[in-house]
C-alpha cells in the first residue's frame, strides 16, 4: 500500500513539473497563458524585480498571490501537462454550447479563458460597447468561471465610465458580497469610495475607505485609502 501512494504521489508530482514555469523570466504573456490575471502578472513582475521567487508558495506568503490565485495557476498547470487528445478541450463546458448549429455565432466557441483575453483586449482599447456584449454573453456562458470576478468588475469599470454611479457602486458591490476573498475585492471597494466621492456623497466615501484600511491594512491600497 505505501509502494502504491509512494507512485501516485510521484506520477502527481512529475505531471505538475512537466510543464515548467519560471515566474522569474516568464513574460507577461506566458504568465497570462498560465492563467494568472493580469493584475497578479504585474504584482509578480514588480516583486520579482528585488526577490529570486523559489516556488509559488512563496508568492501566497508575500501577499502577491491570494490562495484562489494560486489554486487557478496549478489547476492550468496540470491542466497542460494532460496527454493531448483530440478534440479533448470541451469549450463550452457550462452549457453545452460546444457543436455549432447553422447561424450560430463564433463567441459562443470560445473557452471562459479566450473570452475573458478578448474582454480584457477591448477593455485596455476602452472599446466598452464591445466589451460591454461579450461580457453579458459571458456571464450567461460561464457562471461559475473562475474569471467571474474579473468579468464583473470590467462591467462596473463601463459603468463609471459612462458615470453611472449608483449602478457601478451597485456592480462592485457583488465582488465584495460573493468574492470576499478574491484579490480584486479591496480595488472594487477602493473604487466604490471613488464613485460616491463623484456623487459628493463624502460620508459613504469616507466609510469605504475606513473599511480598506480596517480590513485590507497589509493591502498596497490601504496607504491609498488613508490619503
Amino acid at each position: 500500500m505505501k509502494n502504491l501512494i509512494t507512485i501516485l504521489i510521484t506520477l502527481f508530482f512529475v505531471s505538475i513539473c512537466s510543464f515548467a514555469l519560471d515566474v522569474n523570466t516568464a513574460s507577461i504573456e506566458e504568465l497570462l497563458d498560465a492563467n494568472i490575471d493580469l493584475l497578479d502578472a504585474m504584482k509578480i513582475l514588480e516583486y520579482r524585480k528585488e526577490h529570486k521567487i523559489n516556488n509559488l508558495d512563496e508568492l501566497v506568503e508575500n501577499n502577491i498571490l491570494t490562495h484562489d490565485s494560486l489554486r487557478r495557476i496549478k489547476k492550468t498547470i496540470e491542466r497542460k501537462n494532460r496527454p493531448s487528445k483530440k478534440d479533448f478541450r470541451i469549450k463550452t463546458p457550462q452549457t453545452g454550447l460546444n457543436a455549432r448549429s447553422s447561424g450560430q455565432s463564433d463567441q459562443t466557441q470560445l473557452s471562459d479563458s479566450e473570452m475573458f483575453r478578448k474582454i480584457m483586449s477591448f477593455m485596455e482599447d476602452k472599446e466598452y460597447e464591445k466589451a460591454a456584449k461579450y461580457i453579458k454573453l459571458f456571464s450567461k456562458t460561464y457562471p461559475g468561471s473562475i474569471y467571474l470576478d474579473d468579468i464583473i468588475y470590467f462591467a462596473a469599470s463601463i459603468l463609471e465610465e459612462n458615470q453611472s454611479y449608483d449602478r457601478a457602486i451597485s456592480t462592485y458591490r457583488k465582488i465584495v458580497e460573493k468574492f470576499y476573498r478574491s484579490d480584486i475585492t479591496v480595488i472594487a471597494l477602493y473604487r466604490m469610495a471613488i464613485c460616491y466621492e463623484r456623487m459628493e456623497d463624502k460620508n459613504d466615501a469616507i466609510s469605504m475607505y475606513n473599511r480598506i484600511t480596517d480590513e485590507f491594512a497589509s493591502s498596497p491600497w490601504s496607504e491609498k485609502a488613508r490619503k
